[in-house]
């Protein structure tokens, strides 16, 4: 009887470790399929910010609509970012130095000087770029120091828009982040070039549409 009772009970066990092994692969490949929302922007292009390139960017300020072109002139990792600022009003030269473009946590849009080695324009630091990456939060000020506000990323993605020479590019891959109250919004391409392609600060926007090679 111990025989008889013993063989149904095996062919159960077995039964369920079979089911069991079988739920366990299901659910290993329904993880490994799942895209996560992290790696997506891999998928997109980014802009490679090389001596003599130019970024066009719309500013909507009180419903008037004017561009900034930034052409980088020298771009280092010992001396910094040195960039030509051109708007209606002329080309203005700024300098970003090594500091300014790993560490700064200050924006000022306000007054561009010659040299800039606390305070980034159009680029985010790579400190501020790494904490939001890394922590998921990074505290900034978007007004020359005189109040702070606290980004916090929200997603990555890989579809904004800048024309080309060559045409339309819909894939550049950017991280998206916001204050708590959603006023200030920023669209930072991700990588190693921390370029800023859309900047809502409340009272502005800020819109990279053109992306322009040496010589173009």
């Amino acid at each position: 009887m111990a025989y008889i009772c013993q063989e149904p009970l095996t062919n159960t066990m077995k039964t369920f470790t079979v089911a069991l092994t079988t739920l366990f692969l299901l659910l290993n490949i329904s993880i490994i399929a799942q895209p996560t929302q992290d790696n997506d922007f891999l998928k997109g292009s980014t802009l490679i910010s090389m001596v003599g390139t130019s970024t066009i960017v719309d500013v909507d300020y009180n419903n008037q609509i004017s561009q900034m072109t930034f052409t980088v002139k020298e771009n280092s990792n010992e001396k910094g970012l040195a960039v030509d600022l051109t708007t209606a009003e002329g080309k203005r030269p700024f300098y970003m130095s090594n500091n300014a473009v790993k560490n700064a946590v200050i924006m000022d849009y306000q007054s561009v000087d010659s040299l800039l080695d606390d305070r980034t324009i159009a680029w985010v630091s790579q400190k501020v770029y790494k904490e939001l990456e890394k922590k998921g939060e990074a505290k900034i000020s978007i007004n020359g120091g005189n109040s702070w506000v606290v980004l916090k990323r929200k997603y990555y993605n890989y579809d904004f828009s800048v024309k080309t020479k060559a045409g339309m590019r819909n894939d550049i891959s950017y991280m998206y982040c916001e204050t708590d109250d959603s006023v200030v919004k920023f669209w930072i391409q991700t990588g190693e070039n921390p370029l800023i392609l859309k900047m809502d600060l409340g009272w502005a926007l800020m819109t990279l549409k053109e992306f322009k090679m040496a010589g173009e």
